[in-house]
């Protein structure tokens, strides 16, 4: 039997996982903007006076000519990247566990135990925040490219898939020659879309995890974007593209099966 596919299915296959490339970049978006906030409550600090024994003078993050100490710098933490709207869904850590994910166990340990925060540490927390502000610039852009990759693929397959789903039922209805051989060299044209958007998509992928710098141990986007959403598999565009390559495939063997039979029957005899 000539496998079928289903159009709305399709539709509500791109709609799920455009909702959900859209909402990962959202929350991208918002730790960077958060991360940007704290860069520059930190930023804005004041020298202070250095303690007796200080190698360095330390650094006192001044709100309204206050003099304040570390714990500034958690409440500043704590009000902008520990309070974006996901943080307890994604992260749940503690001060001291994402302190040390987000900018490495060196500046934990300065801020977490250290008496004061020095210049030193100042500057290296700066550098550190940077750096993150940095990789979700740069992972917001990727599922930018991410969500236009989306928009070609359902442009094609949609449209693509209700074809099918005629040409299917043509197929049940009426089965003349040169209907046959419309079906026919339409089969082929939708072959080659599949096969051109197949390439396309797989650099797509490609691309994405060259520009990130994945190790090839990591997810890519697609696994990373996609695990946890009601979408089997992972790869939802490309086993869209594998479902219409199947069913293009099928459609095809029984349009000329019918054909031979057709031209068979009319010429009484077959090579």
């Amino acid at each position: 039997m000539t496998p079928t596919i289903d159009p709305a299915a399709v539709e509500a296959r791109f709609d799920t996982v455009e909702q959900a490339v859209s909402k990962e970049r959202r929350r991208v978006v918002d730790e960077r903007e958060a991360l940007q906030t704290f860069t520059q409550r930190v930023r804005d600090s004041e020298t202070a006076q250095p303690t007796p024994g200080d190698s360095e003078p330390a650094v006192a993050l001044s709100t309204g000519g206050s003099s304040a100490t570390l714990a500034t710098v958690r409440q500043a933490y704590e009000a902008t990247f520990m309070s974006v709207s996901h943080y307890e869904e994604d992260y749940g850590e503690a001060y001291a566990q994402s302190i040390a994910a987000e900018f490495g166990p060196d500046i934990a340990v300065a801020l977490c135990s250290g008496a004061h925060l020095t210049r030193a540490h100042k500057q290296a927390l700066l550098g550190a925040v940077d750096s993150a502000v940095q990789r979700r610039e740069l992972l917001a852009d990727v599922l930018g490219d991410e969500q236009d990759s989306l928009t070609e693929a359902r442009e094609t397959l949609c449209p693509l898939t209700e074809e099918l789903a005629e040409i299917r039922h043509s197929l049940e209805a009426n089965r003349a020659v040169g209907l046959l051989d419309a079906h026919d060299a339409r089969l082929d044209v939708l072959a080659e879309k599949c096969d051109r958007l197949l390439e396309r998509r797989q650099s797509a992928i490609v691309t994405q995890r060259r520009t990130l710098t994945l190790p090839v141990d990591e997810p890519d986007v697609p696994s990373y974007v996609y695990h946890s959403v009601d979408v089997d598999p992972t790869y939802p565009v490309l086993a869209t593209l594998a479902d219409c390559t199947e069913t293009i495939d099928a459609l095809r063997t029984e349009v000329r099966s019918a054909l031979d039979r057709q031209r068979g029957g009319r010429t009484g005899s077959r090579p």
